[in-house]
């Protein structure tokens, strides 16, 4: 195959994505892995013929096609060439952010029996979705430029599904579906909801906010999974579960616990703070992003022992004596060693960080309180406040009353 590393750089990047590829045969399409075997758990195994064998069966070459079943799970798929008969298949995905509700409305609207909401709830929590569609389907066309080598534009062709006809559910067809085929299906979708949990969770513990970011578009309320009839009560307890999770993988990044208590106990109290249901998803993608900004900032793991107790005596108390001496004196090590490793080690001098860590709290307070500048300036750990106003001017060319007047004035 003469196209092998394109196709394979688009299968994995589309997997970092979480959807699924699936090379299927024109004449021999009728497999369960096509829909990720939703059809099979819902005993309509007969459906893959109706709806996807039809449909591929008349396709052309060098043509993009774009397909949403009535079960709103988007196809886009293509013939890939050296062979008329291989098509490449991309999906299922959701084009929109699906709810708990719209799970109801469609199993109403196809008359799906309610006995299968918790394993609909499933399939569309594990369901990725498509929020930058434009970059999407962009990378698919270079793909198919490169591999087609077409000097014509390429055609795209998006078909059509009767969405209004409902699903014959109720006539359960033994011959129809494979108990230990529907059993491996639904262990597979459990997996799909606990990996996509373990992906954020990893994305946190390292502190990459872009994965992060990426994956809190697939994070809507559909995601909690419903264990008490309570449904606040639910939300607000895998909130929990998720602060208690994440305050560990904080931990894992290099946090130490000191700030990690100061973040967790906030978010605990929000939690339960809450009132709404509409407000819980919100938090949610608020606790996950503070918590890769706290590993992003503030992990020490790659420093030595001396620079890690360094940085946590100095955010533990910025009112303590944090001179160069003090600090080594701590630690029963020369001055002159703490000096030269904490700069190799941070890229900062000791008396450098100490007084930017002092003028970020400074402005905090500056923002938030009324308190006098000769106060904000004790609470920083800094007495004399002609020194404090120096300092202050140094690292934000203002002095602390031109900084406060400029914050108000915005």
């Amino acid at each position: 195959m003469k196209y092998a590393a394109e196709l394979n750089l688009l299968q994995n990047s589309l997997r970092k994505c979480r959807i699924n590829t699936t090379i299927l045969k024109r004449n021999n399409c009728i497999d369960s892995s096509i829909d990720n075997g939703l059809r099979l758990l819902l005993n309509l195994k007969n459906e893959y013929k109706k709806n996807f064998h039809e449909v591929f069966g008349d396709i052309e070459e060098k043509i993009i096609y774009f397909f949403t079943d009535k079960f709103s799970g988007s196809y886009i798929f293509f013939l890939l060439p050296e062979s008329n008969e291989d098509i490449l298949l991309i999906g299922p995905f959701l084009k929109t952010i699906f709810t708990k509700e719209d799970v109801v409305f469609l199993m109403e609207q196809l008359k799906i029996d309610l006995k299968y909401l918790k394993m609909l709830e499933n399939y569309y929590s594990g369901m990725p979705y498509v929020a930058d569609s434009s970059f999407f389907f962009n990378f698919i066309e270079a793909f198919c430029e490169k591999i087609w080598q077409s000097a014509k534009p390429i055609q795209y062709i998006e078909l059509e599904q009767d969405k209004n006809a409902s699903l014959p559910i109720l006539q359960n067809d033994e011959n129809n579906f494979d108990d230990e085929e529907k059993t491996l299906i639904n262990m597979k979708m459990m997996e799909a909801r606990y990996a996509f949990e373990n992906e954020l969770i990893n994305a946190v513990s390292r502190g990459q906010i872009h994965i992060v970011e990426k994956l809190i578009s697939n994070f809507t309320e559909i995601s909690f999974e419903d264990r008490i009839n309570d449904k606040l009560r639910n939300y607000k307890n895998y909130a929990i579960i998720m602060n208690t999770i994440l305050r560990k993988a904080a931990e894992s990044g290099g946090v130490h616990p000191l700030y990690i208590d100061r973040v967790s106990s906030g978010f605990a109290k929000e939690i339960e703070d809450i009132s709404n249901l509409s407000a819980i998803s919100t938090l949610m993608s608020r606790i996950l992003r503070k918590y890769c900004y706290l590993v992003k900032e503030n992990s020490i793991k790659s420093y030595s022992a001396p620079v890690q107790k360094a940085i946590i005596f100095i955010d533990s108390d910025l009112t303590a004596d944090l001179s160069l001496n003090h600090l080594a004196q701590l630690q029963n090590i020369s001055p002159a060693y703490l000096s030269n490793i904490f700069h190799k080690e941070t890229g900062e001098k000791l008396t450098d960080y100490v007084n930017k860590k002092r003028v970020n709290y400074a402005k905090q307070l500056l923002d938030t309180t009324n308190l006098q500048i000769q106060t904000i300036a004790q609470r920083c750990g800094i007495v004399d406040v002609h020194y404090f106003s120096r300092i202050f001017k140094k690292h934000t060319g203002k002095t602390p009353k031109e900084y406060r007047e400029l914050q108000r004035k915005g």
